[in-house]
């Protein structure tokens, strides 16, 4: 990755894909040595399906972090006001 700044952002609909994907890698990469494979597959079996997880998406306020054009990381605020 190279050193180009970390541009932080909103949701975009182009970002749909590229969201459920990085979700599905950082539990099973990024979280995998904290739990069992039977719960890391509980968690995220596969990349959330694209309507449901959109869907979920455009009902929280997101954050979306970029570099070089690259989704490296985003977070969520629900109306409860819990960050994920």
């Amino acid at each position: 990755m190279s050193l180009e700044r970390v541009i932080i952002r909103s949701l975009q609909a182009d970002d749909i894909d590229a969201s459920r994907h990085l979700f599905f890698r950082a539990v099973h990469q990024g979280a995998a040595s904290h739990y069992t494979a039977e719960q890391l597959n509980a968690w995220a079996p596969q990349p959330p399906d694209r309507n449901i997880w959109e869907a979920r998406l455009q009902n929280q306020s997101c954050f979306m972090a970029v570099q070089d054009g690259v989704l490296i990381g985003f977070m969520t605020l629900a109306e409860s006001g819990y960050l994920a």
